[in-house]
């Protein structure tokens, strides 16, 4: 549930991590739909003994209210079906937010496994769900390697949208005389096209194909995404993906925090220690780390 349907590179990595989980696990999906796409007389055609697994990310919370929203209202949908939520971020604005998700979890008749990537989303999950654990994010079972050589010494991907919350990356970078870049909105009408009504064709050969059709997509945009990241020598992010799926592809990065905190977070829980993976404070001390790293050792 609630396939990634945008260009974001991030949320992309994580449906196929999830693909490839599911799969190892022995399972396969009979239905995939985004948020604009569902209907909810198909899902609950559905046999009984069908998992409900959400997408994964950082949607869990009051910042990206509509998702949040699609979920709590497929789980209202059918509260006896098992739910398996995918490795998400928790974060929570208001505390009415929360207070209301707790009580949709808590008339949920079937099972819940509410899987959370870090240990501060943890702590938050006790106080929603009994079945909780803690797991990296999908997106790391992908094997990702630098898919160009570099071209720049530095470059810095940063946020537009208002999980900055003030902390501006690109300001500080364009100060610095950084090439600034994203990986959001490029490709957008594109990406959009393909299959937006695909839990219309369900369950026939059309449907099949379509799915076939979503992942090809997602498969694309990944390769973007690390093609974007494998031109830098250094990689400057406010993004969580740009820190893991650059990691992964081997590429050397130093991130600083957005402004749900999801960075520090995940870092602290995954990546503190890693030889190519940094966290700074501030947009300036992780410009002046990554621009001057030959004269300076590794953070964390």
């Amino acid at each position: 549930m609630d396939y990634p349907r945008h260009s974001n590179v991030g949320d992309s990595a994580i449906w196929l991590g999830q693909l490839a989980l599911i799969k190892q696990a022995g399972g396969e999906p009979v239905y995939v739909c985004d948020i604009k796409s569902y209907r909810e007389s198909l899902y609950l055609r559905l046999p009984a003994q069908t998992v409900t697994v959400f997408h994964g990310g950082g949607s869990f919370g009051d910042y990206w209210p509509e998702h949040h929203a699609f979920r709590l209202g497929v789980m209202a949908a059918d509260p006896r079906r098992d739910i398996i939520q995918m490795p998400q971020s928790i974060s929570f604005a208001k505390a009415s937010s929360a207070e209301a998700t707790r009580q949709v979890f808590d008339r949920h008749i079937g099972n819940v496994l509410l899987g959370v990537r870090d240990r501060a989303s943890l702590e938050r999950a006790e106080n929603l769900c009994g079945g909780s654990v803690l797991a990296p994010d999908s997106a790391t079972y992908l094997h990702l390697r630098r898919s160009e050589p570099p071209t720049r010494a530095v470059g810095v991907l940063a946020r537009t949208d208002h999980e900055r919350n003030g902390v501006d990356l690109q300001a500080s970078a364009r100060s610095a005389g950084v090439e600034v870049f994203d990986w959001v909105g490029a490709n957008e009408r594109l990406h959009l096209r393909v299959g937006t009504r695909i839990s219309d064709l369900f369950p026939g050969r059309q449907y099949r194909a379509a799915i076939r059709i979503r992942d090809a997509r997602a498969s694309a945009n990944v390769r973007r995404g690390v093609g974007m990241l494998s031109r830098q020598e250094v990689l400057v992010t406010d993004r969580l993906h740009g820190q893991i799926l650059a990691t992964l592809a081997g590429v050397t990065n130093v991130a600083v925090d957005s402004g749900t905190g999801k960075l520090s977070e995940y870092y602290e829980t995954w990546l503190a220690g890693d030889e190519i993976a940094n966290l700074m404070p501030s947009p300036t001390e992780a410009l002046d780390w990554a621009l001057h790293r030959d004269q300076r050792q590794p953070h964390g």
